[in-house]
């Protein structure tokens, strides 16, 4: 997984996780508590591997929450093919619903966001703009490119 912390003019930030994999609990618990980061507004999914989606289960650990502290919906980009793979190994995520016998248990508030895989079809993200870029078309693999147009004029590829 990467964060993605953007500092904007007024000093709010915005985090942005690229892909939460199976240690993503571990993560969030060693990192995200040592740097103070409160939640994260989007997640990016770039291919559908366990490296980049098991830990799909612990999203809501990172939601952010209103002010009466419910659960706000996050929303997750990807591919449609990915999805297709979510959707398989995910149910209940996709149906928004807790696993079969655990109806104690809440499923995370997610809202799911195909983007083309297309350079000519960027996408917004928690206010920045990414270009998908094919990565490996076999392995169905894809790289963005994150556009930072400020005083650095600067792109990160990711």
């Amino acid at each position: 997984s990467l964060l993605v912390d953007y500092c904007h003019d007024d000093g709010t930030h915005r985090y942005i996780l690229i892909d939460i994999g199976k240690t993503f609990r571990e993560q969030v618990l060693r990192w995200f508590v040592h740097h103070k980061v409160p939640y994260v507004d989007s997640i990016i999914l770039t291919h559908e591997h366990a490296d980049a989606v098991l830990g799909l289960d612990d999203v809501w650990v990172v939601q952010p929450r209103n002010d009466r502290n419910d659960v706000e919906q996050i929303p997750i980009f990807l591919t449609q093919f990915t999805m297709d793979s979510i959707a398989r190994r995910f149910p209940y995520l996709v149906e928004q619903r807790p696993e079969d016998g655990d109806e104690d248990a809440q499923a995370a508030k997610i809202d799911w966001k195909i983007v083309q895989d297309d350079v000519e079809k960027p996408f917004v993200a928690s206010a920045l703009e990414f270009v998908p870029l094919p990565g490996n078309a076999r392995r169905r693999v894809y790289l963005f490119r994150l556009l930072i147009w400020e005083e650095s004029q600067s792109c990160i590829f990711i």
